[in-house]
């Protein structure tokens, strides 16, 4: 019989190149968790994810449009929305579009495990990802007469969102944005609190 010590060996034999990976992927993410948890913080942040490249360069245009919806949060004197746009792509096909996979997921899951970037424009590709129905607040139970809002998400093609960024392109009718709903900690309710007093005014904006 097989010794757990020998056992343990021909496991790791046999998985290094996914023990390998596991590590590297667990070392990025500890990293990036403390670089937001110690980073000075924008007065919002807006996370979008989307295969649609063309939106992904009007983060700026969307940076500017929620800055009218939100204050002087982090008493800086000046308002800074930041849109940290991560592209989804389709499964990987060579060992370059892996590691650009593997590098944008533990971006999102730093990003995710924090008390900040509540706000999500997302589509389909990305919830395959971010499983929305587990983490978005229930945006039909304040507006549930609004038709551009179905469950969690405000559609946007359904709104002005197009319009009001200059966008010319085609906003698809899977693409949405949320709010993540706030777990126990008081940080990220002051945060939520925060975040959809912003959001709200661009649905009542937006869907005017």
């Amino acid at each position: 019989k097989y010794k757990f010590k020998d056992k343990l060996s021909n496991f790791i034999y046999h998985n290094k190149t996914w023990i390998l990976l596991f590590l590297v992927f667990s070392l990025i993410s500890g990293f990036l968790i403390y670089d937001l948890a110690s980073r000075k913080r924008p007065d919002i942040t807006i996370l979008l994810l989307s295969a649609d490249g063309s939106l992904g360069s009007k983060s700026e245009d969307i940076e500017h449009l929620f800055e009218k919806y939100i204050y002087d949060v982090n008493k800086n004197k000046k308002i800074e929305v930041s849109v940290f746009y991560l592209p989804t792509q389709e499964t990987a096909t060579n060992a370059a579009n892996y590691q650009l996979q593997m590098a944008n997921s533990s971006k999102l899951y730093a990003e995710l495990q924090s008390s900040n970037s509540l706000i999500i424009i997302s589509d389909s590709r990305a919830d395959e990802i971010i499983f929305p129905e587990n983490i978005f607040y229930n945006l039909a139970d304040d507006y549930g007469d609004n038709e551009a809002i179905k469950g969690y998400s405000l559609l946007l093609e359904k709104t002005k969102f197009a319009e009001m960024i200059d966008y010319n392109g085609t906003i698809y009718d899977d693409l949405y944005i949320g709010i993540r709903k706030p777990n126990e900690k008081k940080k990220m309710q002051k945060n939520f609190n925060i975040y959809y007093d912003a959001l709200k005014k661009f649905i009542d904006e937006s869907t005017d």
